[in-house]
């Protein structure tokens, strides 16, 4: 990159804060880059030019210290308030309060627009785009029609139209307008499907419109339409390679609309023993089960040989993707100070479950794992909730952060403090962590077996973590 430097100098000032960030990551010159970094937020402080910059010059001065970021970035926009730093700043208000508190949203995006005269278009078509999101969120669809029918980007019609759609449909309103929304949606997806893309995109193309076909047989179901919400149901389960718990229930829920019992017994029958059951699923196998045959006699034989079949289908699948390494041994203080190392808990199964009190699917999944606790009580399995990822917290607020975080309901979880080292974390380091909530399940040897990452429902985190614990124990 010097060479360059030295064949085009005229290149160094707008592609110096992009070249720092990657020295950065040379420990060896991790000091030249902040001290680097440091002199050209100075040159952005003092004359406001290139202050587009400032955000990844910040990040290399400070890292993911957020509070530090946050303070040099509206040192910025404080010194220069009608600049491109300010803007930005503006423009990210705006985006969340659109998706999340659109009636207060149209207030900023009209300071936005009143205060800045200099915005590139790239800009303004992300406004544009946020605005038609405040109006979709307000359900104001004169307006959303009037600015959505200057957008041509596909992707994004295909997903402001099954936005509103959706959320109009889950209140029952104007249902047939939801209707015409939903269709605009599909239309929009099928656009996306004509231009050649890599296959991953393809995947996540196909996924979109699996979701779209579900918005609008939903909405056909409530409109009275129980075999176009059948059909379209089917579409969505198919795109989802009928692995989708969600589009399987909705697909014999519509058959059971539909009066079709037959199909829906053989249907909820083959989900059920292959894996896919769930409390909704088999509470639809009893409607169908009756409806057909009259009574119940015989059914709950029935349900209990499926549920055995597919608990022993779950099982095998869960095998398969089971590893078997070394879990990397670890020492660190719980919440009350208190030394805990990994290997004290040889002879048990241990649960690691990774989190941050800012991860909104760690916390939605604490239940999940309150309710396995209890239900696991007995069985030698110890659950271990490891801090790790608060990049903003000194020790005492983060110790407030996870008191706040888990208050009486979670009194039981037993908390460790990932150690923080700049922006590393000593535990999760050692386990890979990429992304939260993730958890680690380790044998009673000390053999890491299995891990899984994200969360989706209650009823499903707990069906894997009992089955995993019987397969470990």
């Amino acid at each position: 990159m010097e060479k360059e430097y030295q064949l085009h100098p005229d290149l160094k000032e707008s592609t110096l804060p992009i070249y720092l960030s990657t020295l950065k990551l040379d420990k060896s010159k991790e000091a030249e880059a902040v001290k680097l970094a440091t002199e050209y937020y100075n040159k952005i402080l003092e004359t406001g030019k290139n202050d587009n910059f400032t955000e990844r010059i910040v990040e290399t001065i400070v890292g993911r210290d957020h509070q530090k970021r946050d303070s040099l970035i509206n040192e910025v926009i404080k010194k220069h308030p009608k600049g491109k730093a300010a803007l930005r700043k503006q423009y990210i208000d705006f985006y969340f309060m659109a998706m999340y508190l659109p009636d207060s949203a149209l207030t900023r995006y009209n300071s936005i627009v009143e205060n800045f005269s200099d915005i590139e278009p790239e800009m303004r078509t992300q406004l544009t785009h946020s605005l038609i999101t405040t109006y979709r969120g307000l359900l104001d669809y004169d307006n959303f029609e009037k600015h959505i029918s200057k957008v041509n980007d596909p992707s994004f019609l295909a997903r402001e139209y099954n936005e509103i759609a959706w959320k109009m449909a889950t209140k029952d309103k104007d249902m047939d307008l939801a209707k015409k929304y939903s269709e605009k949606s599909l239309l929009n997806v099928d656009k996306m499907m004509e231009v050649k893309k890599p296959e991953t995109t393809r995947i996540i193309f196909l996924r979109n419109k699996a979701n779209y076909l579900d918005t609008y047989a939903y909405i056909l179901n409530k409109l009275g339409d129980t075999q176009g919400a059948v059909d379209n149901e089917v579409k969505s389960a198919e795109l989802f390679n009928w692995e989708n718990l969600g589009a399987n229930e909705n697909v014999v829920q519509y058959l059971v609309n539909n009066k079709q019992f037959e199909d829906a017994l053989s249907k909820s029958e083959n989900f059920i023993k292959d894996k896919y059951g769930s409390a909704k699923m088999d509470s639809l196998y009893k409607v169908a089960y009756i409806a057909l045959n009259g009574d119940d006699n015989g059914l709950h034989q029935a349900l209990e040989n499926l549920k055995n079949a597919g608990n022993l289908s779950y099982i095998e699948e869960l095998k398969k993707k089971m590893i078997s390494m070394p879990a990397p041994d670890f020492s660190l203080k719980d919440d009350e100070g208190n030394t805990v190392r990994l290997s004290d808990f040889k002879g048990s199964v241990v649960i690691l479950d990774f989190w941050a009190s800012w991860c909104g699917p760690c916390i939605a999944s604490f239940p999940a794992m309150l309710k396995a606790m209890n239900e696991l009580k007995g069985e030698d399995v110890v659950f271990l909730f490891i801090n790790t990822q608060e990049y903003d917290n000194s020790d005492e607020k983060r110790l407030e952060a996870i008191s706040k975080t888990l208050d009486d309901k979670f009194a039981d979880f037993r908390v460790l403090i990932d150690e923080k080292n700049n922006d590393q974390f000593l535990v999760g380091n050692l386990y890979n962590v990429k992304a939260i909530p993730v958890k680690f399940f380790i044998d009673k040897q000390g053999t890491l077996r299995y891990s899984s990452t994200g969360f989706e429902s209650e009823e499903k985190l707990v069906k894997e973590l009992k089955a995993l614990v019987n397969v470990l124990k």
